[in-house]
């Protein structure tokens, strides 16, 4: 089973692919859609689709596993977030992929053990996990901890 992670934002959107195999777990690709913040959101959006659409037609994930939104001070923040997260799900939707949502500290939970874990501690963890060595942005390890969090849950049948 293949499952697609999605960290979603507007200015940077972590990506994985992850593919379970019996017990074993392996990062298919991983990476960040970066935009410009000089551009206007609706180019933005535009950007993050088709990048999010690519990585879907390319490695065919059956499942796609994105981060909930959670409600902090910032208003416009929460509502950008919800733009970015919009288009990713109209990316899995128009494949029809399967799509499952996990609360942050739910994948922290999951990968490290306890739902404050640092950002430091989650990638550490996910690349002991997927055991990989390169150097990784904390929204690309996010991405990977969201898919693994989700062939963890979902093979264990503890879905939400």
């Amino acid at each position: 089973m293949k499952v697609m992670g999605i960290d979603p934002g507007t200015r940077f959107v972590g990506f994985s692919v992850v593919e379970k195999q019996g017990n074993r777990l392996s990062c298919i690709t991983s990476g960040v859609v970066r935009t410009n913040t000089k551009e206007p959101i609706p180019q933005r959006l535009r950007v993050i689709y088709r990048e999010i659409a690519a990585v879907i037609n390319e490695h065919e994930p059956q499942h796609v596993a994105v981060e909930k939104v959670f409600f902090g001070k910032n208003i416009q923040s929460a509502i950008k977030l919800g733009e970015g997260r919009g288009v990713v799900l109209l990316a899995a939707a128009q494949k029809d992929l399967d799509i499952f949502e996990y609360d942050a500290t739910k994948v922290k939970k999951s990968i490290v053990g306890g739902g404050r874990a640092h950002k430091s501690q989650i990638q550490f963890m996910v690349k002991k996990i997927l055991n990989i060595d390169k150097e990784m942005s904390d929204d690309e390890a996010d991405a990977l901890a969201i898919a693994v969090c989700h062939c963890q849950n979902y093979i264990a049948g503890i879905l939400q």
